[in-house]
């Protein structure tokens, strides 16, 4: 099994309506998988998790993928806290296209 590379420069596309109403898919492209993760399972509502996909390296993962990878042990970020809080020294920006974004 290969080995996940949080390293690696990532690709998010998020639906941007419901599935009942096709519309486009929106591109987020990151510098960090880790980053494109966190923003996946931290910043998108849940109802929209279900129509993202992330590819790493030609490697493409669904939600439930991107859910794995949040919660392996390997994951080299801080995650929010089971009530919602971050833990102490996270913060809200992401390497978004070689720019630093503030997400609020």
């Amino acid at each position: 099994m290969n080995t996940f590379d949080y390293g690696s420069e990532a690709e998010l596309f998020v639906a941007s309506g419901t599935f009942a109403v096709k519309k486009a898919l929106r591109y987020i492209p990151f510098i960090l998988a880790s980053d494109a993760i966190r923003y996946a399972m931290e910043e998108l509502a849940s109802a929209r998790r279900g129509g993202i996909c992330l590819e790493v390296n030609d490697e493409r993962f669904d939600s439930t993928g991107i859910r794995r990878l949040y919660e392996s042990e390997a994951y080299p970020l801080r995650r929010k806290s089971s009530h919602g809080k971050k833990e102490p020294g996270m913060t809200d920006n992401f390497d978004v296209a070689g720019v630093t974004e503030s997400i609020n």
